[in-house]
């Protein structure tokens, strides 16, 4: 029998080796909470996807962190970046496994408010929620930027590669179709930031059609 929900989440944590104390499920339980309850005034999840978010939503963000342990100079102390957060994806539950700076840009001003809230529920320090697009955040200060559902990868690369450090800043773009990656404009945008397709992580989620995939690129070499 599949296991469901919260059954398979922890099965899921286990494999993937990620400590799931008694206080980050507290965290998650309540901002799953949250967002069920809050999502139709600040649209933050669809409605198909309530039955799922456990395995669509939250499973779906801490398949980072298996992929970061891969990655020399990751985990450690390091800036992150998450470019369109939305509901918190994949921003707050990765916050609360990893002890790390995170700065949140979400421009919907609604969804911003939710994050705002749920920040001060959770009690999460060392995070910054601003209301600003991708656009205003090309200071390539960030050593890791994270972009779940944001558009198509071959607009947002450029954008996104501008937010990380030249030498050895990563950027993680979650997708369902790797062959988009042997594309002519992707390889013109790598080569334009000095970057490189670094890793790919491939996973399965219950109840999805399509295995999961993290994009992961490296600009220039890391200096960690």
């Amino acid at each position: 029998m599949q296991l469901k929900g919260k059954e398979f989440f922890a099965s899921a944590c286990s494999k993937w080796e990620l400590e799931l104390t008694s206080e980050k499920m507290s965290m998650l339980e309540i901002f799953v909470e949250e967002i069920l309850k809050k999502s139709a005034i600040f649209n933050l999840i669809s409605e198909r996807d309530r039955h799922r978010i456990w395995s669509r939503h939250i499973l779906d963000s801490l398949a980072l962190l298996p992929l970061l342990k891969q990655i020399s100079g990751f985990p450690g102390k390091r800036r992150f970046l998450d470019i369109g957060s939305g509901a918190g994806f994949p921003a707050i539950p990765l916050k609360i496994f990893i002890n790390n700076y995170f700065q949140l840009c979400e421009r919907n001003r609604r969804k911003q408010q939710f994050l705002i809230w749920i920040k001060m529920k959770l009690r999460l320090s060392g995070m910054e929620i601003f209301k600003s697009s991708v656009e205003k955040t090309k200071n390539e200060s960030f050593d890791i930027a994270t972009e779940r559902a944001l558009g198509k990868l071959e607009h947002i690369l450029p954008l996104c590669l501008s937010t990380v450090k030249k030498n050895g800043g990563i950027f993680c773009a979650w997708h369902t179709e790797p062959a988009i990656l042997k594309g002519k404009e992707i390889n013109k945008i790598l080569f334009q930031y000095n970057a490189k397709i670094l890793n790919i992580f491939s996973y399965a989620l219950p109840q999805e059609e399509k295995e999961r995939h993290i994009f992961v690129f490296r600009r220039g070499q890391c200096t960690h």
